[in-house]
């Protein structure tokens, strides 16, 4: 069986596309997300929960943040400067919400990658 972390920590040394990325966990909640801009995802977060006409409003994330009334607050748990896919960023991100288990004991509304 192939060490996830091995395998991920192979496909970002040797990839040529350039990211950089956060995971972060929202401060007081128990949701993990990833972003490679911390500012805009904070002001994105924050107008999902305010404006009823888009997609996200109804998020149980957001929900939850308008019923308790939280203040959104991002807490970096690791920043990523390496070379890397988008799809490799999913995976890391991934690993994160397992460890937080942020999808069952949580309000990550599911998992980064999803089968058919």
């Amino acid at each position: 069986m192939v060490n996830i972390i091995n395998w991920i920590k192979d496909k970002i040394l040797n990839n040529n596309i350039k990211m950089v990325f956060y995971i972060y966990k929202m401060k007081n909640i128990n949701y993990i997300g990833s972003t490679t801009n911390v500012k805009r995802r904070t002001t994105n977060h924050k107008k999902n929960v305010i404006y009823k006409k888009g997609t996200a409003y109804n998020y149980l994330v957001y929900q939850y943040i308008r019923d308790k009334e939280i203040n959104i607050e991002l807490e970096i748990l690791a920043v990523y400067k390496r070379k890397c896919s988008n799809k490799i960023r999913l995976l890391v991100e991934q690993y994160w919400i397992n460890k937080y288990d942020s999808v069952k004991n949580g309000l990550n509304n599911n998992n980064t990658f999803r089968t058919e």
